[in-house]
């Protein structure tokens, strides 16, 4: 039976005819989706259609020809270098990445990269494949931007720190920062796991979220390995080894470059996404070279290396000379064809800047490219002349610290200055036979002018970015001889060092993040081996420390463990491991770990968070105790009384949570107190406020959205703790997915709920500890939405299991973890009203809390919402283009009648939490008090990544569940407050008409990109308000009617309520955050909202 919600035949015609014809609609996103694709080690000449003689490459033939292709594009000589300029679009010797070892690969701290830099501007962001830019925080993918990473520590894998026994096939390799085995060859992984990624991103939000994809296979860098079926014919032409399997593995590149190709023709994106093909250096094993090998000498066969001098780590042309080929069918680029003019991967990111339209902040660190666009877009381009440098700075052999010249060359369009002696006219000799230094001194002088000028300029930045250990993103820290910090030469980096047990030492530079007690564990092996140390002593020197241990077994003890204080700050890692027959060398492994407490077998307590209600106090503490390995522990509530601190609670931290839970009944609530929790010799203290009873105004704090990308949000955390509210309330998404290293574990079954515990509380740490200043001393109220409980949005259909696709309900995690989850974010609330277990076994904590004369309803939006399967079978597409609906809860065709989605049985609340609101209502009448309703989202469509979309994870659907629950809170007088949407909006509710339904406040997003907004197709319909885009009478894509007072599209920031008893009045504030989530206090039209309460 359908509802009888009806929508008149007039408005729908109208509503219809507005959107096809709005000059404000936009069918999809204004910003391209960007694929940037590099390889490894493969040259100029490793391609068909750079007229090599062998290999066959149609898929980057093809690629060849629809694009704009720069033909005289430069990189660095090698690996990382390369991937420092490309990701920051600076000169890689300012960055700290610019050599492949020696401390010398990893960006430094202050370095953005693209991955800041599309996340900062509303993408979905990925990296897959090899990222050479350091292994450890501060420096992995997830540290420098990026939401989703799957990739392989160090140069390549089967070297050191990547995972020990990988061999190209069915590897292990880091999601985020969890290690995970993969079934195929590396580079199908890599392409499999970029489209998955480009999958999800455009199902969520109706695909209107552009993404960005930085794909960097470690093939065809050696070892060369490859399937026989891709070498074969190779060998059977008589090319031998290693060039047959290096183009075996260009081969399956470009098979899978074919593959993606396809991908994005069959999922419509072709026309919306940028694709850049090029690769990092030149070719390594694609030509035989002859005299001077690759370094210095010439390819026996020209074709193979499109007739350039040299190869991967060489000065000449062939070493750093590459192609690029950028396509964007959409993008006007012109027709496809050959642009000559001299470029570098320095100038990508400011390509990539122009063509997307990005916002990069003026405080980041300046950039040294030139963006492309110009020569792109302008036949007549105004392009100025300039000097470019290319140098290797140490590689393989280094033996030249601070040699300007080594490896490098001065580039201008004709001239090539090449080690500082050897000039050559690139146009007129492309193959650099014929020095002219002599016949040009002139020449050589002014590069050698400009290269010492360039040196100088970014020699500051070749200091090894010290690696940071004992820090909230990262702990432990697992290090490797790779990131010693020898000069010249390089520490031990291949497994064939480790095996035939290479003598050499080497100190690494770290970073101490926070002074306490840490673990250092010394290995000759990698810890996934679990193999002897084979050891008679080890010994450590740091910080002034120096210890040394007797191994009293070496061929049974894995490593050699000591303990001791370290002070916060920058030092030096020495380690060294003697050899049964007495020489010496550095561990070329070990483990660094923030321990805190001297006593193993107590965790320490990290923050605490309280809520107060009834003469009930509920405070529960976060320790930092590991599921996966539960000990017993205890930890004490003590209170500060005249005569010194007394215990009042002893209790046993859970370890599934970490929490301990310390309620206390009888609680005088009319005094302020002192308190601290204790566990071992760690403890955290803080203020349990006196209610604010007699206080005329309530004032309550309210934030949501908070990811991780830009803690720890130190200003905006002052300014919250200065405005010293009363209390506190998160509404929802306290963490993403994406934070604490971007992976998730998932807990299908009850064995697997400790390891995703461990997981997620990585996530939630991250959380507590940029918060605990503010909860520390005020209760709070958290409820959790979709992402905290990795569900990605939720229909939770009564707590059941998700046993289908996600619009067909459902939790996706184990009710065990789901339950663990939820308790760690609500312990402290007020106990719930009818906590069930309900469904499948998930609690639910909805309430009612009553605080400073104020009541409260916390409400749980999700739990028991009907799914979208339930009405909509298969997607409703938008017939304006021919793209496809991947999402079927969102509502593309603006001439579906949503009517037919509603049913008076679908659920949003569910009855039992309706009535449980129907009775605080009258309750909160009956005592004429103030009151808000707290919720995870908005009860009406209002956010939408398209303004003529209907998504029905909103709750704006189902309406006559959503009508039934505005209903029963209209007693109230309530204003309703809610996060989700990411942008702030003040509206109110209509439910037959417009004006009868509560208030409602939704906050924008703390942290969380502002991309979704309100920017209605159709005029409103009475009651605008002056100043305010947008405000007045409307009616969401659902038909449910609201008027809006105040918008915040594309701000970011949190809310203030006061609630003023005495007056009967609520006002709704608005703390704007910038760009950088840095308090700005703009002030924003319709805010503050001073709304009167009867």
């Amino acid at each position: 039976m359908l509802s009888s919600l009806k929508f008149p035949i007039g408005w729908l015609t109208l509503l219809f005819l507005a959107l096809l014809c709005s000059p404000t609609n936009h069918l999809h996103a204004a910003k391209p989706n960007v694929i940037l694709i590099m390889t490894d080690d493969q040259g100029y000449g490793d391609l068909y259609c750079h007229g090599n003689p062998t290999l066959k490459t149609p898929h980057l033939d093809q690629l060849h020809s629809e694009s704009v292709r720069f033909t005289d594009f430069h990189v660095s000589p090698f690996c990382t270098p390369t991937r420092a300029a490309l990701m920051t679009g600076r000169y890689p010797a300012r960055t700290g990445a610019y050599r492949t070892s020696s401390g010398l690969t990893s960006l430094h701290a202050r370095e953005k990269t693209l991955g800041d830099l599309f996340t900062r501007n509303g993408y979905s962001t990925g990296m897959f494949g090899k990222w050479h830019l350091g292994d450890c925080a501060p420096s992995r993918p997830m540290d420098k931007g990026f939401e989703t990473s799957t990739w392989h520590r160090c140069g390549g894998l089967t070297q050191i720190s990547d995972y020990w026994g990988n061999d190209y096939f069915d590897d292990t390799y880091l999601v985020g920062d969890q290690w995970k085995k993969f079934e195929g060859y590396c580079t199908d992984v890599w392409f499999d796991e970029s489209m998955k990624f480009i999958s999800d991103s455009v199902t969520d939000a109706g695909g209107s979220k552009p993404f960005f994809v930085y794909l960097a296979t470690n093939a065809p860098h050696g070892p060369y390995i490859v399937a026989d079926k891709w070498k074969r014919r190779f060998l059977e032409a008589g090319i031998k080894e290693p060039q047959a399997s290096f183009r075996g593995m260009v081969e399956n590149f470009d098979w899978n470059m074919g593959r993606l190709l396809k991908f994005l023709d069959d999922e419509k994106l072709r026309q919306d996404t940028v694709v850049i093909y090029l690769t990092d250096n030149g070719t390594s094993a694609g030509a035989r070279f002859g005299e001077g090998s690759r370094i210095y000498g010439w390819p026996v066969n020209p074709a193979e290396n499109a007739n350039m001098r040299g190869g991967k780590s060489s000065a000449y042309d062939g070493g750093h000379r590459v192609p690029l080929f950028v396509r964007w069918p959409a993008g006007k680029l012109g027709q496809p064809r050959d642009i000559q003019t001299l470029t570098a991967h320095l100038d990508i990111t400011p390509t990539l800047i122009d063509l997307c339209g990005l916002s990069r902040p003026d405080s980041w660190p300046p950039l040294d490219g030139r963006s492309l666009t110009p020569l792109i877009t302008d036949p007549n381009p105004a392009w100025k002349e300039r000097t470019l440098h290319t140098q290797m700075h140490g590689g393989n052999g280094y033996r030249k610290p601070g040699d300007l010249w080594e490896i490098g060359a001065a580039m201008t369009t004709r001239w090539r200055l090449v080690e500082g002696k050897e000039l050559y006219d690139i146009k007129a000799d492309p193959e650099q036979r014929n020095n002219l230094a002599k016949q040009h001194p002139e020449i050589v002088k002014q590069l050698t002018a400009d290269h010492q000028t360039w040196f100088d300029s970014v020699k500051s930045g070749m200091q090894p970015t010290r690696i940071l250990v004992g820090s909230e993103f990262e702990n432990p820290t697992d290090l490797t001889s790779q990131e010693w910090t020898v000069s010249p030469g390089n520490p031990p980096w291949a497994r064939s060092h480790v095996t035939r047990r290479m003598i050499a030492n080497g100190p690494w530079r770290i970073n101490v993040a926070r002074e306490g007690q840490y673990r250092i564990s010394l290995s000759r092996w990698p810890s996934s081996t679990d193999q002897p140390i084979d050891s008679t002593q080890a010994a450590i020197k740091i910080a002034g420390q120096k210890k040394t241990l007797v191994i009293n077994d070496p061929k049974r003890d894995t490593t050699a463990d000591f303990l001791l204080d370290l002070p916060a700050g920058p030092t030096e890692l020495w380690t060294e491991l003697t050899t049964p027959d007495g020489k010496k060398h550095g561990a070329y492994f070990a483990s660094v770990e923030r321990i805190d407490s001297a006593e193993p077998s107590q965790p320490s307590v990290l923050w605490t968070q309280y809520g107060l209600a009834d003469h009930t106090l509920k405070l529960a503490a976060h320790t930092d105790a590991d599921p996966l390995n539960p000990i017993a522990a205890m930890a004490e509530l003590q209170l500060k009384e005249k005569n010194g601190w007394q215990t009042i609670a002893e209790t046993q931290i859970d370890p599934l949570t970490a929490m301990a839970t310390f309620r206390v009944e009888n609680w005088d609530s009319t005094q302020p107190k002192a308190y601290r929790v204790i566990c071992g010799k760690s403890q955290w203290t803080g203020i349990i406020r006196a209610e604010p009873t007699d206080r005329a105004v309530l004032k309550l704090a309210a934030i949501a959205c908070v990811n991780d990308k830009y803690a720890p949000y130190a200003e905006a955390i002052e300014q919250i703790v200065k405005q010293d509210p009363d209390l506190i309330f998160f509404a929802g998404d306290q963490i993403y997915e994406s934070n604490a290293g971007g992976q998730i574990v998932e807990a299908n079954t009850t064995q697997e709920v400790p390891k995703a515990m461990a997981n997620y509380l990585a996530k939630w740490r991250r959380f507590g500890m940029i918060f605990r200043q503010v909860l520390r001393d005020r209760p709070s109220i958290m409820i959790t939405d979709d992402h905290d409980i990795y569900a990605n949005d939720l229909w939770g259909d009564g707590g059941r299991r998700m046993n289908g696709s996600r619009t067909t309900g459902g939790y996706p995690m184990h009710p065990d973890w789901v339950n663990a989850a939820e308790k760690t974010q609500t312990w402290n609330l007020p106990d719930a009203h009818s906590p069930g277990p309900w469904g499948d076994g998930i609690n639910a904590y909805f309430t009612a809390l009553e605080y400073g004369g104020v009541s409260f309803a916390i409400l749980e939006d999700r739990k028991f919402k009907s799914p979208p399967a339930t009405v909509v079978k298969q997607a409703i597409p938008d017939p304006r283009t021919d793209k496809p609906n991947r999402t079927p809860e969102v509502i593309m065709d603006p001439a579906f009648d949503a009517s037919k989605l509603d049913r008076p049985d679908l659920q949003l609340l569910g009855k039992t939490q309706e009535d449980f609101l129907s009775a605080w209502a009258l309750d909160v009448k009956r005592n004429r008090q103030l009151a808000a309703v707290l919720s995870q989202s908005p009860f009406v469509n209002i956010g939408n990544y398209d303004v003529t979309y209907g998504d029905m994870d909103s709750n704006g659907w189902p309406q006559s569940a959503r009508n039934r629950a505005l209903k029963a809170i209209v007693p109230s007088g309530a204003v309703m407050i809610s996060g989700d949407i990411h942008f702030g909006t003040l509206h109110q509710h209509g439910i037959n008409d417009w004006g009868d339904g509560p208030w409602s406040y939704s906050l924008p997003a703390f942290a969380s990109n502002p991309n979704r907004k309100w920017q209605p197709s159709v005029p409103a319909q009475g009651r605008e308000f002056p100043g305010v885009t947008g405000s007045g009478n409307h009616h969401d894509r659902f038909g449910n009617k609201l008027t809006v007072r105040g918008l915040a599209n594309g701000y970011n920031g949190y809310g203030i309520i006061l609630f003023d008893k005495t007056n009967r009045q609520v006002t709704l504030q608005l703390h704007t955050m910038n760009a950088d989530r840095k308090p700005s206090n703009e002030t924003v039209p319709g805010w503050p909202l001073q709304i009167d309460v009867r």
